[in-house]
């Protein structure tokens, strides 16, 4: 898909978005926000290859909101027989071509969904710019997400614990 002329940051012309350009790339208000938010992982997702957290920052709202990280290339890591299962998800989470998603508001309508969705690091579209909210379309992600990226290392253990759960559930042979 070739890439839409954007306003912001050339940055995202690769074809491939990683964590460390997400994070890096994210404007300096969320960056602190993220500081403080508490991320709790919740399931691997075998078939959309989506890690799925719950993240709140005690600062804010004090809601819990859904967190998705998409990991691209774990099909192709995980056929290395030889390297263990938590290298290939480490590897494919800081390697690999990442997608993202938050179902908080300001990832919704504070234009971080549709430079996303352009930029192609988008799980979900969004056509509609953000005309009020970020007219300059200024950063990557929300504080929930950029939290996430950044202990989602510490999670690592119950990743590859829910990713061989569901693989193995995956491949069960079902009987009638």
């Amino acid at each position: 898909m070739k890439m839409k002329t954007l306003k912001f940051n050339e940055y995202f012309k690769l074809n491939e978005i990683y964590k460390e350009e997400i994070v890096k790339n994210a404007d300096s208000v969320r960056k602190s926000n993220a500081q403080g938010v508490v991320v709790e992982f919740v399931k691997f997702h075998f078939r959309k290859k989506y890690i799925e957290f719950r993240v709140m920052d005690p600062r804010g709202s004090g809601k819990w909101w859904q967190v998705f990280i998409q990991i691209q290339n774990i099909a192709q890591i995980s056929r290395d027989k030889k390297m263990p299962a938590s290298e290939k998800i480490q590897l494919a989470i800081d390697a690999g071509d990442i997608k993202v998603s938050c179902k908080c508001p300001d990832f919704l309508y504070g234009g971080y969904k549709y430079i996303a969705h352009v930029a192609e690091f988008g799980i979900e579209k969004e056509e509609r710019e953000p005309v009020f909210k970020n007219p300059k379309t200024k950063g990557t992600v929300c504080k929930h997400i950029l939290g996430a990226l950044q202990d989602i290392d510490n999670h690592i253990d119950a990743i590859e614990k829910s990713y061989k759960e569901e693989a193995k559930n995956k491949y069960k042979k079902k009987t009638i």
